[in-house]
């Protein structure tokens, strides 16, 4: 689970802050639905579809400010010192359940058009991104799709006491990210 770069790094972190013994709360956020528009808008926009690498692997995407709200929470009230939360949304969507979504929200058809590690590895080189965050975010994609993000807790509830932003409302409070450009005249 944890031999893909970004997982491998956060995990290490979490070891050494454990090892230094100052009283600590990790909080472990899964993939953020903030991701999606700033990602992705773009091409949503002008192409009608977003691209990614993700094949058919569920993510149970978490709104940050479900995550912000936890951490305030912890650092605020007691009872959470020495715990680790996984925070996740409450249901795992794949890249095209998040196509279907945005398509009801918008009015128009969005696609999701999965890519291949090595088309994703391409588009990333083509960019110019430097050869360590291109193996980076292709290990990241490659963990994704391995399924283990799909895993849905009920860690934000615990700490907040509702239930997590679901992912058809976050779109609803960021509609206006993908709708096309007005046309000026």
């Amino acid at each position: 689970m944890y031999d893909k770069s970004f997982p491998r790094w956060h995990y290490r972190v979490e070891e050494r802050v454990r090892a230094s013994g100052v009283p600590a709360t990790i909080l472990r956020p899964e993939s953020f639905m903030q991701n999606i528009p700033n990602f992705y808008a773009g091409t949503i926009k002008s192409d009608g579809a977003f691209y990614a690498a993700g094949g058919n692997a569920p993510i149970a995407f978490i709104d940050v400010r479900d995550v912000g709200a936890v951490a305030a929470k912890t650092l605020t009230t007691d009872g959470h010192l020495g715990k680790t939360y996984t925070l996740t949304g409450p249901e795992a969507l794949t890249y095209a359940q998040v196509a279907e979504k945005l398509s009801a929200l918008l009015g128009r058809t969005v696609k999701y058009l999965a890519l291949t590690q090595e088309q994703l590895k391409q588009a990333m080189q083509s960019m110019g991104m430097p050869p360590w965050q291109v193996e980076a975010l292709a290990e990241l994609a490659a963990y994704y799709t391995e399924g283990p993000g799909a895993r849905v807790t009920g860690d934000v509830r615990e700490v907040l006491g509702r239930e997590p932003i679901r992912f058809d409302q976050f779109l609803k409070d960021n509609a206006a990210s993908f709708a096309p450009a007005a046309v000026k005249v």
